[in-house]
């Protein structure tokens, strides 16, 4: 996907059509479809036969990327953008999820991303609160589902990075509230203990 890599064929032209690569032991590893030798739609096996990822063109600028565990569980699912990722969801082996993420179309702003323990508990969550300022609420959690800590994240394009910013509050294992904390671009600069 948008690489450089070009397959040719034994008399050295680039490869059209369906091509398929086998292990040494007579298994189907690779079948892809190229076109002036670029990979367009593809799916990988393990050696057990076990489909390990596919790819595949969804329109002009989509294309979807699904990763397997060797037992055929999924592990991931990207969509993209013009290369970029659109929607990702990752999964842990039991089948839970692990992390979602997901973009506004074209991949111009974060809508959300969340991160999840493997008892299926969120760990964190940020969504988007103000779009016109890029600012996000964030909650992470302790794996026993109580909050840990809440705030604002704000997006900042010049470093392409999300920072604290204003009052956070942070709560201990049974969810009572310890401390307030004030940041100013990712920096602590002041502390309440409650």
């Amino acid at each position: 996907m948008g690489g450089d890599s070009v397959r040719y064929n034994p008399k050295g032209y680039a490869a059209q059509g369906w091509w398929e690569d086998f292990y040494k032991t007579g298994p189907v590893m690779h079948s892809g479809y190229y076109v002036d030798g670029l990979l367009t739609t593809y799916k990988n096996y393990y050696e057990n036969g076990q489909l390990e990822r596919e790819f595949k063109t969804l329109d002009y600028f989509h294309y979807q990327m699904i990763l397997y565990y060797e037992d055929g569980k999924v592990r991931s699912d990207i969509k993209y953008y013009q290369g970029a990722e659109e929607i990702t969801k990752e999964y842990y082996p039991t089948g839970k999820p692990e992390f979602l993420e997901e973009y506004a179309s074209k991949c111009d702003y974060l809508m959300f991303r969340q991160f999840y323990y493997e008892n299926g508990n969120l760990q964190s969550d940020m969504q988007l609160s103000d779009k016109k300022r890029k600012k996000y609420s964030l909650k992470e959690y302790y794996e026993n589902g109580k909050v840990q800590t809440e705030g604002t994240m704000q997006y900042y394009p010049e470093i392409d990075n999300y920072m604290k910013e204003g009052n956070w509050k942070v709560f201990d294992e049974t969810g009572k509230l310890i401390s307030i904390e004030e940041y100013v671009r990712g920096q602590m600069v002041e502390e309440k203990k409650q």
